[in-house]
């Protein structure tokens, strides 16, 4: 017995299958995470105790740091 076979009977799901589970849940980890970003930055805006600029910016980098997260955590 191969280990991807011992894998499956142990698991009950392949290990591919598994591996794209956690990709997705980091995926909407993470989105989830530029969203919570891009409401408090625009409720900070809002309020005026941040400038439009600095709030772009730190959309940007979330965004970016998002990018490369999904770039190495591929199934």
């Amino acid at each position: 017995m191969n280990w991807v076979s011992a894998f499956q009977a142990g698991a009950g799901l392949a290990p591919g299958t598994l591996a794209l589970f956690i990709a997705s849940m980091v995926a909407v980890a993470f989105l989830l995470f530029v969203s919570w970003v891009g409401i408090a930055q625009f409720q900070a805006w809002r309020a005026g105790r941040q400038e439009a600029f600095s709030a772009f910016w730190t959309l940007i980098m979330a965004t970016v740091i998002t990018m490369l997260v999904g770039f190495y955590v591929r199934p």
